[in-house]
């Protein structure tokens, strides 16, 4: 450790910053450290600085921090009379968290061109880096937590299936570099194939627009196809969601009988199974969930006969796959043999023409329901 010599000591280093303490290092001996919020110059976070004791320091604030708040910290030579030197230069600016660091990130969706997951810790930043290739980050910046979610389209270096990637969570910094604030989420191997969005879900289909549109996961790309009926079928370039609401025009003179049918996909990733609306066949529904357990789900449907499907919004698979029979709209829909509703995961359920396969709008419900 240096000795002052009479001029600003070291910038002091900042490794924790809470509501109610911030701690971190110095290397200059005989020295104290003080936290100013951005903003605020001139009024330390604490009437009393904080001596520096073998390299270390930490002090509690006058009043609570907000989560948030950005800090920084100088350092300090003690004169012989009570004053404080000539301040070091400021420390690497830190972001105020609820926790001394970040909790571990989660990563959910992992096809090598788009990434997705959670971080509970609110306020921060994530990236993720691929051990196969150097630990070098697939986003050239971290992308910022929203209500405990995140996702990234790969910018930098999009990742291979089979590789390794980790997450990480960051606190961001007015400097612009953001500062590393957790350990490594659980490894995970890049596959494309492994999560898929539920289907994408038609909201309407327009004649004499010839418009198609409705809903389905963000940052997905959606693509539709028109079959069968006397008009002949198409097959239309994929549309990229970013807020979850999607619209193709298809054009005029679509057959009244046609089949409309749309599948979606993470950018990288593989389809989805298809939603259908049959025109002329529209499903009136919804479909109505009464309860959702771990290996089945039991309902009412619009009208007896109907075709059961639903899908896990975990990793997008198809779990039911059921006929009703033709008597009465009550139904119990076993899950396909090997599957299961994890705890907190949600149903999503139609019911479907068995002829025509139009689907009713989804109907979801997450495990346990009602419970």
């Amino acid at each position: 450790m240096s000795k002052s010599n009479g001029s600003a000591p070291a910038a002091p280093v900042i490794s924790r910053s809470t509501t109610t303490n911030i701690a971190g290092s110095e290397t200059t001996a005989g020295t104290v450290v003080n936290v100013f919020r951005f903003g605020d110059d001139k009024t330390p976070v604490s009437s009393e600085p904080a001596p520096v004791n073998d390299g270390a320091w930490s002090l509690s604030p006058d009043n609570p921090l907000t989560v948030g708040d950005m800090v920084y910290a100088e350092a300090y030579v003690k004169q012989p009379n009570g004053s404080l030197g000539p301040p070091s230069a400021r420390s690497a600016s830190h972001s105020v968290t609820d926790s001394g660091s970040a909790d571990k990130p989660v990563i959910t969706i992992y096809t090598g061109q788009y990434f997705a997951g959670l971080e509970e810790t609110p306020g921060t930043l994530v990236n993720v880096v691929n051990v196969n290739n150097h630990l070098k980050s697939v986003m050239k910046s971290p992308v910022p937590v929203m209500n405990g979610a995140w996702s990234m389209v790969a910018d930098n270096y999009p990742a291979n299936a089979g590789d390794t990637v980790l997450a990480f969570a960051y606190l961001p910094g007015p400097d612009g570099v953001p500062t590393l604030a957790s350990g490594a989420s659980e490894p995970v191997t890049v596959d494309p194939g492994a999560v898929a969005p539920i289907p994408p879900e038609m909201d309407y289909v327009y004649l004499d627009g010839a418009t198609v549109s409705g809903t389905t996961y963000p940052n997905t790309y959606v693509t539709l196809s028109v079959s069968g009926g006397s008009g002949g079928g198409a097959k239309f370039a994929p549309v990229f969601s970013a807020d979850g609401d999607w619209s193709v025009d298809v054009g005029p003179g679509v057959a009244s009988d046609a089949t409309f049918s749309a599948t979606a996909n993470y950018p990288g990733g593989v389809a989805s199974d298809a939603y259908v609306r049959a025109l002329g066949h529209i499903e009136m529904g919804p479909l109505s969930i009464s309860e959702v357990g771990s290996r089945q789900v039991i309902g009412v449907a619009p009208q007896p006969g109907q075709h059961i499907l639903a899908w896990r919004s975990s990793d997008g698979k198809k779990i039911v796959d059921h006929t009703m029979s033709g008597i009465g709209t009550n139904f119990t829909a076993p899950y396909l043999k090997g599957m299961t509703l994890a705890d907190g995961d949600l149903l999503n359920v139609v019911a479907a023409l068995p002829e025509y396969g139009s689907m009713t709008p989804f109907s979801t419900a997450p495990e346990g329901f009602p419970g």
